[in-house]
């Protein structure tokens, strides 16, 4: 005699839950290796957009390099007098040796003292015009100015000066002419 047996759902539909399962388990491994795909495509992307990135600013500081070494070889090498000091104060950050030898003070005595405290101007009254002008206009070309060396001679200069800014700073480039001593070149 044969029993029948009552079947369970899962025993009636067992193939159909496992076909299922095993449909889910082939979704899921297919979904993750196409998001891992996608993701290696878009960490490459991003790796060879670094790659790029980083390049143009190794160009860009090399160029920047460049350009600074040229500016501090052509600001040193001129024999001419060239300084920058702060706009707003008159504080000198730089010097090179031809303004050195024009007013007898060393590279050490002029950073970061002020053209006043050095007592450069025979006239006081110059600093503040000539901030004045740079203020309004931005640049000076040719005007005559009398300085002080150190030792307290007077020097007629010709002056030429352009507001720059560097760091943030606004920066007074003064560049002495080609410093002629005008009144040895003046005619009686």
């Amino acid at each position: 005699m044969i029993i029948n047996k009552p079947y369970s759902i899962y025993e009636i539909n067992k193939v159909y839950i496992w076909s299922f399962l095993m449909g889910i388990v082939f979704l899921s491994i297919l979904i993750i290796f196409l998001l891992q795909h996608r993701s290696r495509r878009s960490i490459s992307k991003i790796n060879d957009q670094l790659r790029k990135e980083i390049e143009e600013r190794k160009q860009v500081q090399e160029l920047l390099q460049i350009s600074e070494e040229k500016f501090s070889k052509s600001f040193h090498a001129t024999p001419d007098s060239i300084s920058l000091s702060l706009l707003e104060d008159g504080r000198i950050t730089e010097v090179n040796e031809g303004f050195m030898n024009l007013t007898g003070y060393s590279r050490d005595e002029t950073i970061g003292r002020t053209s006043n405290e050095l007592n450069l101007w025979v006239n006081p009254d110059d600093r503040a015009k000539i901030a004045g002008i740079i203020k309004d206009i931005g640049v000076i070309r040719d005007l005559e100015v009398d300085i002080r060396s150190k030792s307290g001679e007077t020097r007629s200069c010709i002056l030429s000066c352009e507001l720059i800014t560097i760091d943030g700073n606004n920066i007074c480039c003064q560049l002495e002419g080609i410093l002629l001593n005008v009144k040895g070149q003046k005619k009686d």
